[in-house]
């Protein structure tokens, strides 16, 4: 039931006391450079929707993070795409965008100036970037794949929808309606109709997965009239932050029994707020963006109920070979969806058959 697209290593969550102290815009780099910078007789056209790319130096690949190293998600996202690149024979380049848009702008054109990458795969922090990628990739014959996040898309889309201009394919991650839906369902499959006093602990308002799961939520409470919020925070996405929010959140509704998780490092404070507050039998957490080590220890400890997973070192891994395969005439689908078996939900009862 629980396939892995590629074999899965996760980073452990790493608690994060400050943004400013722990990312920075800085790179990385993995894997070996082979080939030449200059495209080869017989050379491939990929159609990128407006526009063809004629690939070159294709091998020198700038991988862009939407968060940093100290994150669980980034950290396992870059682990698997210099796997890629080393299971493959090019080299990548990481590039940390911090969760900040003017730094996610500064990579970029520290990128497209340096005349050293001949693709780019980018998890944005945000929509800002759509509409340059879309011209710059023709322009400057960079092929582009999007991943765990959606480049142009708001997050409510679905399909090949997520698919933005200029871009070869992007690869889903399993964090926007559909995976926060297999996660409400998965819920009221385990604790039934209600009712139920929910809190909601999602990331930064506005982000694109946090837009995703607002727009499921609302289908499902259209269905489920006796499942009704109580309180909604939004956090940084770290472990600190969503520690102490929850806290806060947790006094002020004492009499909550189901909180949703957008991300495991959110999950590991809210497991802990609740412990610490003796409400661990009271209350059900579920999460996506799971499916990690620290996932999997929660689940056995009792301490979460489910886990939608996001398999992210594959996420990464599939980012690289996506631009690989491209540039060897290889015609890539609109959208890769990771997992394969998307319907899955670990709980305390089956997560002893899943492999993080």
């Amino acid at each position: 039931m629980f396939n892995s697209f590629k074999r899965t290593r996760v980073v452990p969550v790493v608690l994060v006391l400050g943004l400013a102290a722990v990312l920075s815009a800085c790179s990385e780099s993995s894997g070996s450079t082979t080939g030449s910078s200059t495209p080869a007789a017989g050379a491939v056209s990929v159609d990128v929707g407006n526009g063809t790319i004629t690939p070159k130096n294709a091998n020198n690949i700038a991988v862009m993070i939407q968060a940093g190293p100290t994150y669980s998600d980034s950290a396992a996202k870059a682990e698997g795409a210099k796997a890629a690149a080393k299971d493959l024979g090019v080299n990548v380049d990481i590039f940390w965008s911090a969760l900040d848009p003017g730094t996610e702008v500064s990579n970029y054109n520290t990128i497209m100036t340096s005349g050293k990458y001949g693709a780019l795969a980018v998890q944005p922090v945000s929509p800002q970037l759509c509409k340059t990628i879309a011209a710059d990739s023709v322009k400057a014959q960079m092929l582009v794949t999007v991943f765990g996040g959606p480049l142009c898309a708001t997050g409510t889309e679905t399909g090949d929808a997520l698919k933005a201009p200029g871009t070869i394919t992007y690869v889903d991650q399993n964090n926007l309606t559909e995976g926060a839906t297999i996660m409400y369902n998965g819920a009221a499959d385990l604790l039934g109709t209600g009712p139920e006093k929910v809190l909601l602990v999602f990331g930064n308002q506005g982000h694109t997965t946090v837009v995703a799961h607002e727009k499921a939520w609302d289908e499902f409470a259209a269905t489920h009239p006796n499942w009704t919020v109580a309180g909604k925070i939004y956090t940084d996405w770290t472990t600190p932050g969503a520690y102490s929010a929850t806290q806060n959140l947790l006094q002020a509704n004492p009499d909550a029994t189901v909180i949703f998780s957008t991300y495991i490092d959110i999950t590991a404070g809210v497991v802990k707020a609740v412990a610490e507050q003796n409400m661990t039998k009271q209350v059900s957490v579920f999460e996506t963006s799971g499916g990690t080590d620290l996932s999997v220890q929660l689940l056995k400890a009792g301490t979460l109920a489910g886990s939608v997973p996001s398999r992210s070192y594959d996420v990464g891994y599939a980012a690289v070979k996506s631009i690989v395969e491209a540039s060897q005439g290889k015609t890539q689908p609109p959208v890769i969806f990771l997992p394969a078996d998307k319907s899955a939900i670990i709980t305390q009862a089956n997560v002893g058959s899943y492999v993080p």
